[in-house]
């Protein structure tokens, strides 16, 4: 709740007894941040929402007190001062080039990645839109900063003989049971590391092999599991009181993120397993989706709880590769190393034989000078392999040569 102090400048401003200029002066950037976090309590946003638009001004003081703006990050500058494009473009290269986030389980530090760059930067946004609706600016102050890109990062599922050595790590160690079912209902269901560790006894219908989840934006919906998994969660759960989270620590409280990142973090060492991490449960239940129901992207996106389809298509992107490994649209259609007796080298003039586009006869349906290739398959084939399209053309003209003659 605002304090007093606040209540009074807000007054003047919104009463229009004062000018946009003046109420920049009067409103510090911490009197925005409370105003725009009690916004974000009217829409009923998570309390991770309303945590992080008060980490974004925290570095943004940061940052401020590095350049020499105000003497310490704790510091609480007027409006006026810091709201400008030239100290937004400034935070986002400072969050870029010498900030570092601190793992505080590890005590390890890394870069930002783009995507937690851009959230900062849109978060900051996002405070000055919401000044100028407010009647602070007489014009937003940031419309010429721009947001910086973010990169996605490659989705990168469980393999199967991963699963199956955390698994036998897992059966190694004690509280096997718990943490079986931990890693199975994790793959199982898909769920963000929160949603999981916010799971209560209440939340399970092992009747309808379900249970309810609280997603982001405190969004509730339902996700199935395997028979394989209601079994073992009806062996578990009558441990669990009515009201009690489901997964407790071995120190006897509430599991928590943390938690479970150093119990990802040792079966993965244990399993000699790189890059073991909680959300690629998410990302192998994502595609193990899209490989037994293809093309059923809005299903995915119920399920794993996005506003849109972007993710989904991410992962629609994975299994479409996988099956074009499997079976190229061009296997024994075009093939640059196909036995010289199907077709002869066809020479141009002295040069030495080329490499030849040939069509085995036994990998087709039909005799191989009868064989037509759809358009769909040559841009699918060119598609995976551009060289192709030279080879191809090479062919083309050495026909050409030999019709010339």
């Amino acid at each position: 709740m605002a304090s007093d102090g606040l209540a009074s400048r807000l007054h003047l401003v919104w009463g229009s007894i004062v000018s946009p200029a003046r109420a920049q002066e009067i409103l510090t950037l911490r009197d925005a941040l409370k105003v725009r976090q009690r916004k974000l309590d009217v829409k009923e946003r998570s309390d991770g929402v309303i945590d992080f638009a008060a980490r974004v001004i925290d570095m943004f003081c940061a940052y401020l007190a590095s350049a020499g703006v105000i003497d310490s990050p704790d510091a609480d500058p007027p409006l006026s001062d810091v709201m400008t494009s030239g100290h937004a473009d400034g935070f986002v290269l400072w969050l870029k080039h010498e900030y570092r986030s601190t793992n505080v389980l590890t005590g390890t530090t890394k870069e930002l990645s783009s995507t937690s760059i851009r959230r900062y930067a849109s978060e900051f946004k996002t405070l000055a839109k919401l000044g100028t609706r407010e009647g602070w600016f007489p014009s937003n102050p940031l419309s010429n900063s721009d947001l910086p890109p973010a990169i996605g990062k490659t989705v990168n599922p469980y393999t199967s003989d991963e699963v199956a050595g955390i698994l036998a790590v897992i059966e190694r160690q004690p509280n096997r049971e718990r943490n079986r079912l931990i890693f199975r209902l994790l793959l199982d269901t898909g769920l963000r590391a929160s949603e999981f560790c916010g799971l209560k006894a209440e939340d399970i219908q092992l009747d309808k092999a379900r249970l309810k989840v609280f997603g982001k934006g405190r969004k509730e919906r339902w996700v199935g599991f395997t028979p394989q998994v209601a079994r073992e969660l009806r062996a578990y759960l009558p441990r669990i009181g009515r009201g009690y989270r489901i997964f407790q620590s071995s120190a006897g409280g509430p599991l928590n993120r943390h938690s479970l990142y150093k119990l990802f973090s040792g079966w993965g060492k244990n399993a000699h397993v790189a890059g073991v991490d909680i959300h690629r449960c998410r990302h192998t239940f994502a595609t193990n989706y899209l490989r037994e129901h293809p093309g059923d992207l809005r299903g995915l996106q119920l399920l794993l709880g996005h506003t849109g389809l972007e993710m989904a298509l991410r992962y629609a992107a994975v299994v479409d590769a996988e099956r074009h490994d499997a079976a190229s649209p061009f296997d024994g259609i075009f093939d640059s190393q196909c036995d010289p007796d199907v077709l002869p080298p066809v020479k141009r003039g002295r040069g030495r034989p080329r490499k030849q586009l040939a069509i085995p006869p036994a990998a087709l349906d039909v005799p191989a000078h009868r064989r037509r290739v759809t358009e769909d398959e040559i841009a699918a084939a060119l598609a995976a392999d551009p060289a192709l399209l030279y080879r191809i053309a090479d062919r083309l003209s050495a026909q050409a040569d030999k019709r010339h003659r």
